[in-house]
């Protein structure tokens, strides 16, 4: 990395992810009934859920008319909520398996542990607990990230056989990385990493790219695997209208906006929200730390 390149702040977060739903009573009872986040706003035609008013994990949007996304559009590949610790993940996979909630598929990532699945309008979901990071592996200031079989019979055995009836998701979950299906790999790792200032932690094979500050194993993922050449996402789409990045203050988001206007990318600033859109037509919030963003 050259010297006077921009480097987003080491001590961001990913913050609410923001979906277009058809059926807000039936999402609300797969998000609130069913994982467990708490009801923090509600209204006839959206919602706000998750675990602090200041930084919530999710808002829903009723958008009945709201066409499908097709399979190769841009969009979210799946938001991933980080639980609290192993023990959170192995309630989570109990809950799953016992309520016999399809899976996607489960994974060792070597860094963190991790469960996917998807909602009921088919936006995709992880659920997965970090391993301490002084147990992370790192070849050439790259965090090794791999995909193995998952020791499910290990991480069950935390349970013990605990019948516990508490909802999927534990109270301090928080999003800890967002994964999303982009038109064109390259100019995508451009936007993400030469512009907004994340680190590049690695690619898999040369579909997918992984970004993160502060050392962090990603938290931007970016593939693809099916959206190559695809249409950009879409404001009429069902599926994830926009996501957070929130920045720890004025000064960080006042850099950004610099840079941004360097580079000549379009962008609006209202207050302490930054307002933009990536090459694939994904939305992105980027707002300082304690400023609220409404439903």
């Amino acid at each position: 990395m050259s010297a006077d390149k921009y480097q987003i702040p080491e001590d961001l977060s990913i913050g609410a992810v923001k979906l277009r739903v058809r059926d807000l009573k039936q999402m609300l009872g797969f998000y609130h009934g069913f994982l467990g986040l708490e009801l923090l706003v509600s209204h006839d035609d959206s919602a706000v859920l998750g675990y602090d008013s200041i930084q919530p994990l999710l808002v829903l949007e009723q958008h009945a008319q709201a066409l499908a996304r097709p399979a190769n559009a841009a969009g979210l590949y799946h938001f991933a909520f980080l639980t609290p610790g192993r023990e959170n993940l192995a309630h989570a996979l109990h809950r799953l398996l016992r309520d016999n909630y399809p899976l996607q598929g489960v994974a060792d990532h070597f860094v963190s542990e991790a469960i996917y699945l998807a909602d009921p309008e088919g936006n995709g979901i992880e659920i997965y607990a970090d391993r301490p990071r002084e147990t992370w592996k790192w070849e050439g200031g790259k965090v090794r990230i791999g995909t193995v079989a998952l020791d499910i019979d290990s991480l069950l055995a935390i349970q013990g056989g605990n019948e516990n009836r508490a909802p999927v998701l534990s109270p301090g979950t928080k999003i800890g990385h967002i994964h999303l299906q982009v038109v064109n790999l390259l100019e995508a790792m451009r936007f993400y990493g030469d512009i907004l200032g994340f680190d590049s932690m690695g690619m898999y094979g040369q579909s997918a790219a992984f970004y993160s500050a502060g050392g962090y194993h990603h938290h931007i993922g970016l593939n693809t695997w099916a959206s190559a050449g695809g249409p950009r996402n879409g404001i009429d789409m069902q599926g994830m209208e926009s996501f957070e990045i929130v920045f720890p203050d004025k000064i960080a988001l006042d850099a950004l906006t610099a840079v941004l206007s360097e580079n000549r990318v379009a962008f609006g600033r209202d207050g302490g929200i930054v307002n933009l859109v990536d090459p694939s037509g994904i939305s992105i919030k980027i707002r300082e730390a304690g400023v609220v963003q409404s439903a």
